[in-house]
C-alpha cells in the first residue's frame, strides 16, 4: 500500500470517529443530576460550590417546568464515564439522565474519564501536562529507607485511552517530536559494602554486551541509588503515542531535565543532589497530598482525593 493510500485512510477513519462523536453529542449525552430545586439563590449556590471543588457543572431548565432549576454535572459521551464519575466523587442520591432535551448544555463535554488510585507511602506526586499530545503526566518519586531516593513510576493518561500507561524505573524525562522520552534505569549490581568497580567486572561485561553500550561508557555513567547500594545505568527510551509502545534505545539516558531546558546525566550517588535537584522534569508541579484539589489544564480536570495512604485521581478530558 502507498503512503498516499495510507493517508487516505487514516482520513477517512479520522473523518469517522468525528462524525461518531457528533452524533453521539446530538442524541447520547449523559448527565448526573445533583439536585433540582425551584430557589434560584440555592441553584446557583450549589452550581458555586460544585465548580469550586473542580466538577464541570451547569444549570438547566426544562420547556415543561422552565421554573425547576436543575443543577447537573457534566455532560459525558459515554454514559459508563457518567457511572464511573459519580463512584469516584461519591455525590449524594445522583440521578443519570440523558440530556438532549436540556437548555443550557456546556459546549465542552467529558469524552473520557479515568480513574486510578496511587499509594502514598514514601512516594511524591507530581504532575506535567503535554503540549504536543492530549495526555497528563503523573510522576510519582520513590522513596526507601531513611529517605534514600529510588527510580521513579511514570504514568500517562491520555484522551484516547481508558487506562493508564505505566512506566517503572524513570529518572528525567520530555517530549520529544510528539513523543515522550525518558531515563529508564537498568541494574547493574547490588553492592552493600562498597566494593570498588573492579569487582563487578563480569556484571558490566554482561550488561554491556546485553544491551549494546561500551563497556567504558557504562563504567564511567554509573549512577547509585539507595544510598549507594544499587548500581545503574540509564538508557534512553521513548514511548511513541501513534503506536502506542516503547522503544529502547542503546544509548545513555538523562536523569533530568533543567530549568535551562538541557537533558542532565548525574554521576555518582543521586542521594547527594536529592535537596538541590530533582529526578523528572523541571517544569512537572508538585501536587499537594494533604487535602483534596483540582487542577484545570486546558482541556484536562484533575481531581485528586487523598485517603489514608492512598490517592484517587480523576481525570477528565473535555472535547
Amino acid at each position: 500500500m502507498s503512503l498516499k493510500s495510507e493517508q487516505i485512510n487514516v482520513s477517512a477513519k479520522t473523518a469517522f470517529i468525528l462524525l461518531l462523536l457528533l452524533v453521539n453529542s446530538l442524541y447520547s449525552q449523559y448527565s448526573i443530576q445533583v439536585k433540582a430545586t425551584k430557589d434560584s439563590s440555592i441553584a446557583y449556590t450549589i452550581l458555586d460550590s460544585l465548580r469550586t471543588i473542580g466538577h464541570h457543572s451547569y444549570i438547566t431548565t426544562s420547556k415543561e417546568d422552565p421554573l425547576l432549576f436543575r443543577i447537573r454535572i457534566g455532560p459525558f459521551l459515554l454514559k459508563e464515564d457518567a457511572n464511573l464519575y459519580v463512584a469516584f466523587s461519591q455525590i449524594q442520591n445522583p440521578w443519570i439522565t440523558s440530556v438532549k432535551s436540556d437548555a443550557n448544555i456546556p459546549q465542552k463535554m467529558i469524552v473520557n474519564f479515568i480513574v486510578d488510585s496511587l499509594q502514598l507511602t514514601t512516594k511524591k506526586l507530581y504532575w506535567y501536562p503535554l503540549n504536543s499530545f492530549p495526555a497528563i503526566v503523573i510522576y510519582i518519586k520513590n522513596f526507601g529507607l531513611e529517605a534514600s531516593i529510588l527510580p521513579s513510576t511514570l504514568n500517562v493518561y491520555a484522551k484516547h485511552k481508558k487506562r493508564p500507561i505505566k512506566m517503572d524505573s524513570v529518572t528525567g524525562f520530555e517530549e520529544d517530536n510528539g513523543n515522550l522520552r525518558f531515563g529508564k534505569v537498568l541494574k547493574l549490581y547490588f553492592d552493600p559494602v562498597g566494593k570498588p568497580i573492579e569487582s563487578f567486572k563480569q556484571e558490566i561485561n554482561v550488561f554491556s554486551h546485553t544491551h549494546g553500550v561500551p563497556i567504558k561508557s557504562v563504567k564511567d555513567n554509573i549512577l547509585f541509588f539507595n544510598d549507594g547500594y544499587d548500581a545503574t545505568y540509564t538508557i534512553l527510551n521513548e514511548f511513541n503515542f501513534k503506536k502506542g509502545k516503547i522503544i529502547a534505545y542503546p544509548k545513555m539516558g538523562f536523569d533530568f531535565y533543567s530549568l535551562g531546558h538541557q537533558k542532565k546525566k548525574w554521576i555518582g550517588d543521586i542521594n547527594n543532589i536529592a535537596p538541590t535537584v530533582n529526578l523528572g522534569n523541571a517544569n512537572m508541579k508538585v501536587v499537594n497530598t494533604s487535602k483534596p484539589q483540582y487542577i484545570l489544564q486546558n482541556k484536562t480536570i484533575l481531581l485528586f482525593h487523598p485517603s489514608a495512604e492512598m490517592m484517587k485521581l480523576g481525570i477528565a478530558f473535555l472535547n
